[in-house]
């Protein structure tokens, strides 16, 4: 969640192994609108994207493993930490960002967001860098926590601020390393801020 990548990986069964490409949330679910929350829906499966059809000998009924693709799941814990400093960078220059928020992107070594906000100048980005890496300098602890009667609606915790996400997350903000920023204008929808992570 949270603009993140799904995981990919491998499922086996009896001997018989099936990659998986992705994994998306599927189905109705049930819809949280909250005042102290941003608008998700809950309470639906998920789903492996496979890239190729299923054996005919796989039993639907039978237990299966299931193993993460760990390199890039950390690769994309890395990126999506960095998300938040980036997303805390500009609220210090933006302000509040939540209603301003029009999309949001994470891949293993980059991301971006689309914001309704006047294009920041290069100052502003090199600001917000410097402010990401106080904060990885800092190497701040990250905890994840859930609203109490709503286990998926969870929250990203770090230095006494708080960001709802449904993504993964490094447990401290060191991990993260350098990060560049760039801007591409929208036109009328905004503009797109872009973060690298530079190895």
């Amino acid at each position: 969640g949270g603009g993140q990548l799904g995981d990919s990986g491998l499922v086996e069964q009896n001997g018989i192994i099936i990659p998986f490409v992705d994994t998306q949330k599927h189905g109705t679910g049930r819809f949280i609108v909250r005042q102290d929350f941003p608008t998700i829906t809950v309470e639906q499966q998920v789903r492996l994207n496979f890239d190729r059809p299923i054996p005919g000998e796989w039993n639907p009924d039978a237990p299966v493993i299931v193993r993460v693709d760990r390199t890039r799941r950390q690769a994309l814990c890395k990126a999506h930490t960095a998300a938040h400093l980036v997303w805390l960078a500009l609220t210090e220059r933006f302000g509040n960002l939540y209603p301003v928020v029009r999309g949001c992107y994470i891949a293993e070594t980059h991301g971006r967001f689309d914001l309704l906000i006047e294009k920041p100048t290069d100052n502003d980005l090199r600001s917000a860098e410097q402010f990401i890496a106080s904060w990885v300098e800092g190497n701040y602890e990250i905890t994840l926590h859930s609203l109490p009667d709503e286990p998926e609606c969870r929250i990203w915790r770090s230095q006494r601020r708080d960001i709802p996400c449904g993504g993964t997350h490094l447990n401290a903000t060191g991990g993260v390393g350098r990060v560049s920023l760039r801007t591409k204008s929208k036109g009328k929808s905004g503009v797109r801020v872009i973060f690298d992570l530079i190895t």
